[in-house]
């Protein structure tokens, strides 16, 4: 009641879930197993260029965080994005996706060798509704990780052309 009446707000994130209460938990498993082929491997860059983390999914349904030894999906900077995609994409020679409104990223990583799709904004919409529908339907595995339940708690979509995306700075 204190964010309603002391700080005027009346619908937080955390009050207004993307998806109905339940469903998120049904297709977060607990430990979701990573192919070591037919994978495709992503990086997201949130807004503030302060924090990175990099996903896999598999075209089995399954997708999940990428962590380190200490469990650790998301990290500060960006600095680091590079050296662990070349060391865990270029081995499987799997590609990798990443906006195509990072140039700098991007660049970096093509630079490395490895195998780069630049993610278009339409793109992005068409897969930021494909993954709602997927987790409404329970057409889709993912790996449970505290930061993506974090993320999705507070999950907030924007509108984009006829769809959304998911809003960086909400």
């Amino acid at each position: 009641s204190f964010v309603r009446e002391g700080l005027g707000v009346w619908d937080p994130p955390a009050m207004s879930r993307v998806w109905p209460p339940g469903v998120w938990e049904t297709v977060a498993a607990g430990d979701v197993p990573r192919p070591e082929h037919g994978l495709v491997f992503s990086v997201a860059v949130n807004a503030e260029r302060s924090a990175a983390v990099v996903g896999w999914a598999s075209a089995g349904g399954t997708c999940g965080l990428v962590q380190d030894g200490k469990g650790v999906a998301r990290r500060a900077g960006v600095g680091w994005v590079v050296a662990e995609l070349v060391r865990i994409a270029k081995p499987r020679n799997a590609l990798v996706a990443c906006s195509s409104q990072d140039g700098s990223l991007l660049l970096a990583l093509e630079q490395a060798g490895l195998k780069v799709h630049p993610v278009t904004p339409a793109e992005s919409r068409a897969g930021c509704v494909w993954m709602y529908d997927a987790v409404i339907e329970l057409k889709v595995v993912v790996q449970k990780h505290p930061d993506l339940t974090g993320a999705v708690a507070s999950a907030v979509k924007k509108p984009s052309g006829d769809g959304f995306v998911w809003d960086r700075r909400a």
